[in-house]
């Protein structure tokens, strides 16, 4: 169930924000910081699908989270936490495990 609820939250979220112009990702251009794109759905195909995914441990955090049970990336950070790039830890995350009840 949480894992519905947060798939139909970042569907609205992406849908939303694709009525708005964007900042565009990548180099300025010459004349502004910026630049914008506007995407909206009437420049996809008919039939094209938008998906999302995401991973458990990105939304959930870490086996310390409240009613949260160790998952092979917790153990994975422990046994070899500079594999990480920038040393981060599963800790924080998102949340989402504490924003529904279950």
């Amino acid at each position: 169930m949480v894992f519905v609820c947060s798939c139909l939250r970042f569907l609205t979220f992406a849908f939303a924000v694709a009525q708005k112009p964007q900042k565009w990702i990548g180099e300025p251009s010459s004349d502004s910081e910026e630049s914008f794109v506007n995407v909206k759905r009437s420049d996809f195909r008919a039939d094209f699908v938008f998906g999302a995914s995401t991973a458990a441990a990105q939304i959930e955090g870490s086996e310390k989270s409240k009613g949260k049970r160790p998952t092979v990336w917790d153990q994975f950070i422990r046994k070899l936490p500079d594999k990480i790039v920038d040393n981060s830890s599963l800790e924080v995350a998102i949340d989402l495990h504490n924003c529904y009840k279950v």
